[in-house]
C-alpha cells in the first residue's frame, strides 16, 4: 500500500514537471517559462493544502491561459531588474575605494529586495487574489516579515542548482516541479504564520475592546 502510494505520488511530480515543460515549450520557451511555473505552483499549493479532489491537467490548464499576461508581465519585469543589477555589478568591480565600498553596499541591500520579492512574487499570486500591482508590495512586505524562511529558500534553491548539476538527468524528471514544491512549501509556512498573527492581533483587539 505505502509503495503503491510513493509511487503515485512519483508519477504525479512527474506529469507535472512534463506539463510544466511541455507548457515552456509551447509558449517558445521565453513567454512559456513563467506561466508554466505559476501553473506548477498553483497544483502543488493545492497538493499541499489537501484542497479536495482535482484535476491536474485542468487546473494546470486553468491557471496558465488564465494568467498568461500576468505572469509574464511579471517575468520580464523581473529580468530587466536582474539585467540592470548585474550591469551595476559590473560597474562596481571596476570602480575602486570608497565609490565601490558605497557601490557594494547598496547592490547587496537592492539585490536582497529583489530576490526576496521574486521568490515570494509567484506564490503570492498562486495564494492571493490581488491587483497585479499589489502583488508586488505584498511580496515584499511577507518576505521581509519572513526573512529566515528566504534565506532558507536561496539556500534550499542553491542546493537543487547543485543537485541538478551533478545529476542532469533529474532536470527533465523533477526540476520545475522541485523547485516549485520548495518554494510553495516554505511560503505557504509563512503564510500561515500571517494568518496566525494576525488572529490573534484580532483577538488581542476585541479583548481590548470589551474591557
Amino acid at each position: 500500500m505505502k509503495l503503491y502510494y510513493g509511487l503515485e505520488q512519483f508519477m504525479k511530480l512527474a506529469y507535472v514537471n512534463f506539463l510544466a515543460i511541455t507548457f515552456t515549450l509551447l509558449g517558445f520557451g521565453i513567454f512559456g517559462i513563467f506561466p508554466a511555473f505559476l501553473a506548477s505552483l498553483t497544483v502543488v499549493r493545492k497538493w499541499l493544502l489537501k484542497d479536495g479532489t482535482f484535476g491536474i491537467f485542468t487546473t494546470f490548464f486553468r491557471t496558465y491561459k488564465k494568467s498568461f499576461l500576468t505572469a509574464n508581465l511579471a517575468g520580464f519585469f523581473f529580468s530587466l531588474i536582474a539585467f540592470f543589477l548585474y550591469t551595476y555589478y559590473r560597474l562596481i568591480t571596476e570602480a575602486s575605494g570608497a565609490l565601490q565600498l558605497v557601490g557594494g553596499i547598496t547592490f547587496g541591500v537592492y539585490s536582497l529586495l529583489f530576490i526576496t520579492t521574486a521568490l515570494y512574487f509567484f506564490p503570492v499570486v498562486a495564494h492571493f487574489d490581488h491587483r497585479f500591482l499589489h502583488y508586488f508590495k505584498q511580496a515584499l512586505l511577507l518576505g521581509l516579515a519572513n526573512m529566515p524562511i528566504v534565506l532558507l529558500l536561496m539556500v534550499m534553491i542553491y542546493g537543487l542548482y547543485h543537485l541538478f548539476v551533478v545529476m542532469p538527468a533529474l532536470i527533465s524528471l523533477f526540476s520545475p516541479v522541485l523547485l516549485s514544491l520548495v518554494i510553495m512549501a516554505l511560503t505557504l509556512l509563512s503564510f500561515s504564520q500571517m494568518k496566525q498573527r494576525q488572529e490573534r492581533l484580532k483577538q488581542s483587539t476585541q479583548m481590548k475592546g470589551l474591557q
